[in-house]
């Protein structure tokens, strides 16, 4: 039986022009931090940047092997007219593009 507190908070500023989200996942049960993630934005006329940093604790299932812990930052860079460039392992789910 697992018992979990799931999080999230999103704030918008200037019609969208820049932003933050939080977002937390703490077992209830287990008193242990699951995941913690928090994403800014900024969108200008002909260009945006977004910034995440996420850290995720997986110790406390036992059939994930490999890394029991991870901490990531991602980035984007975004040119009007032209699309995106992000970091090639993706990333950056919590922000809101325009």
């Amino acid at each position: 039986q697992n018992h979990y507190f799931n999080s999230y908070t999103g704030l918008r500023f200037q019609q969208n022009r820049y932003g933050v989200t939080h977002a937390l996942n703490w077992d209830v049960k287990n008193q242990s931090l699951t995941q913690h993630r928090i994403a800014s934005y900024y969108n200008a006329q002909c260009c945006g940047f977004s910034a995440e940093y996420q850290f995720i604790d997986l110790s406390q299932f036992s059939n994930v092997a490999g890394i029991q812990q991870d901490s990531r930052f991602h980035f984007s860079v975004t040119l009007g007219g032209i699309g995106n460039v992000s970091n090639i392992f993706g990333g950056l789910g919590g922000t809101n593009p325009r």
